[in-house]
């Protein structure tokens, strides 16, 4: 029975002095630095608006850019193409045949590699911005107005 007693009490005592040594370090800095913000929402929504401007126009950069990349991937494709049905009506043995289908491939996988080269310099998608959320807020989270029953 006294060793029960005992091992209950040791272990009643380390858990305290656990317990209160660790307190001190828990507490956080009384005074937290502020993270820096807009001086307004105005300045806030202005910034917004050239940042969407911005973001606007290096689409449509990407837009017109891709495009062009396509259609240069598309005309190396239809080269391709009709390269081999020109020569596949001059072909007469099955060594031309295959040759002509091996060059076309090679083609076709020349201009993949390019296009996915070109997709790949012209870097990632442009991040839209976000919009700034206005300080204040409906009284009682509602919009009121026509349409609403009382």
């Amino acid at each position: 029975m006294r060793k029960g007693v005992n091992r209950a009490g040791a272990v009643l005592v380390t858990t305290l002095l656990f317990s209160c040594a660790n307190t001190t370090a828990s507490f956080a800095d009384p005074t937290p630095t502020p993270s820096p913000t807009a001086t307004s929402f105005q300045d806030a929504m202005n910034e917004y608006k050239i940042a969407r401007e911005n973001f606007n126009e290096a689409i449509k950069t990407r837009t017109a850019n891709m495009r062009l990349i396509n259609k240069n991937f598309n005309d190396a494709i239809n080269k391709a193409n009709s390269d081999f049905n020109a020569g596949l009506s001059q072909a007469k043995t099955p060594a031309q045949k295959f040759q002509l289908a091996a060059t076309r491939l090679s083609a076709k996988s020349a201009a993949i590699a390019a296009r996915d080269a070109a997709i790949l310099a012209l870097g990632p998608m442009p991040v839209e911005p976000v919009e700034p959320v206005a300080p204040y807020a409906a009284k009682n989270g509602m919009k009121s107005g026509k349409g609403k029953k009382k």
